[in-house]
């Protein structure tokens, strides 16, 4: 008789050893996924860019259609001379690009400035995606505002982003993505 389950090993070591093949994909339809990642460094951003700054990327596969729930966030430390020391931050797929409404968020002090002071804002965003079965890249991305002047200062402290696959939803949720 074959026996459904082989436990491998000493007994009382813990170990169990699946074949590769144990689980496979029917099999895990109904079960969320998780990827993320995060940059520890400082990300300087570029006064005066044209177009969004990647700070940081995740890769989510996910083995059926479903929705991908992405959160992102860092902390922002700014300084200029112009008042503004302001940012925008959002989630997308391809790198650079534009602000991309309604899905950024601005964060920053406006003109309510001092010139010379700095500081520390924590922002955080996030984006629900419907997505067919396959492998999918996001993206936390940011902009400094082009009012914050060339003598402004931007980084990006400790960017990171999240994805979930939610193969069902409860409720209501606008798949236009």
């Amino acid at each position: 008789m074959t026996a459904y389950l082989d436990v491998v090993g000493y007994a009382g070591d813990g170990s169990v050893n699946l074949p590769d093949s144990a689980v496979s994909s029917p099999e895990i339809l109904d079960e969320p996924g998780l990827s993320g990642n995060v940059t520890p460094a400082d990300i300087l951003l570029t006064q005066g860019a044209t177009t969004m700054q990647d700070l940081v990327t995740t890769i989510i596969t996910i083995p059926a259609d479903g929705y991908i729930m992405v959160s992102a966030g860092a902390t922002m430390e700014a300084s200029g001379t112009s008042k503004a020391s302001q940012i925008y931050l959002q989630i997308d797929e391809t790198a650079g690009g534009n602000i991309v409404s309604p899905y950024f968020v601005m964060s920053g002090s406006g003109d309510h400035d001092t010139p010379s002071s700095r500081h520390y804002l924590s922002m955080s965003v996030e984006r629900v995606y419907f997505k067919s079965a396959g492998t999918y890249e996001f993206r936390l991305e940011a902009k400094a505002s082009p009012d914050n002047g060339s003598g402004a200062e931007t980084r990006m402290q400790r960017p990171h982003i999240t994805a979930i696959y939610l193969p069902t939803a409860y409720g209501q949720i606008n798949a236009s993505n």
